[in-house]
């Protein structure tokens, strides 16, 4: 089984990675569903942790390689966790704001709230590596 970096191809960032014996393979992963076309697939070399990859241009040629500062590596991949999970729970709520989801009026604005406090955390986080306070989802 290999690894396979998720890389955008506008500024070369590392978007994720997941593991296939080969880069067509998608049998147990979906990310070739968010990366195409405007993402590369790039084999991880093993002499480089998944967690401090970053892609480069070496001549004509994209590279993976170490960060060669690993504690910004983790604040960034802290900083992704972070926003995945919001994400998620973005979500998982989204079906509460809908137009014909029947729910009151009260339970409405309590629900949009939460869902502003969540598009509100990542500017409130200081290190997103510390304990992260997240909001309390109303009960629906």
């Amino acid at each position: 089984m290999k690894t396979w970096m998720i890389v955008r191809k506008a500024d070369l960032e590392v978007m994720g990675s997941y593991m296939a014996e080969e880069k067509d393979d998608t049998s147990n992963n979906r990310s070739y569903l968010l990366a195409e076309p405007h993402c590369m697939h790039m084999e991880l070399p093993e002499d480089v942790e998944a967690r401090y990859a970053k892609c480069e241009m070496v001549g004509d040629e994209a590279t993976l390689m170490h960060s060669e500062d690993k504690e910004l590596a983790e604040v960034d991949a802290a900083w992704h966790s972070l926003r995945a999970e919001r994400d998620r729970r973005l979500m998982a709520t989204d079906k509460y704001v809908l137009p014909d989801y029947p729910i009151s009026g009260e339970n409405l604005q309590a629900m949009k709230d939460y869902r502003n406090d969540l598009r509100d955390l990542p500017s409130e986080t200081v290190d997103p590596r510390l304990a992260v306070e997240w909001p309390e989802m109303p009960e629906v």
